[in-house]
């Protein structure tokens, strides 16, 4: 529920939706969002029956993170 907020937070504390800035904010929020719920449904909810589903939501939630998290840094 917190990475929810996290996204909204980013809505609300910027006034304007443009630059490099703003969008690998974006993009490393929902990817960070994406990972969170691929890690509580392995770990909660699916476990190992849908291991695929899970790996391939944590794979792209990480190959995500990384680079928009990169791009932030090099923005600032």
């Amino acid at each position: 529920m917190c990475q929810f907020l996290a996204v909204v937070m980013v809505f609300i504390t910027f006034k304007r939706f443009t630059g490099l800035y703003f969008w690998s904010i974006c993009a490393a929020t929902v990817s960070v969002v994406l990972y969170t719920i691929a890690v509580v449904l392995y770990n909660l909810v699916l476990g190992h029956r849908q291991l695929w589903l899970t790996s391939v939501m944590l794979t792209i939630g990480y190959l995500a993170f990384v680079p928009s998290e990169f791009l932030v840094i090099y923005s600032r």
